[in-house]
């Protein structure tokens, strides 16, 4: 369950209103701020499952 919710967070940032506040606070355009949101999403997810599944191993 926690591997999926870690998976889960991958190119989720279309409904995800932190994508639409730093793209207008940053004043990036579209384009540019979904690679960048499209990175850190896909960095968090992996640490997330890389994470899970250590601590899955480990007990």
């Amino acid at each position: 369950m926690l591997a999926i919710g870690a998976g889960s967070v991958f190119f989720s940032h279309v409904n995800d209103p932190g994508f639409w506040l730093v793209k207008s606070y940053v004043g990036t355009s579209t384009a540019d701020t979904f690679r960048t949101w499209s990175l850190l999403e896909t960095a968090i997810s992996v640490v997330g499952l890389v994470l899970v599944l250590a601590l899955s191993y480990v007990v």
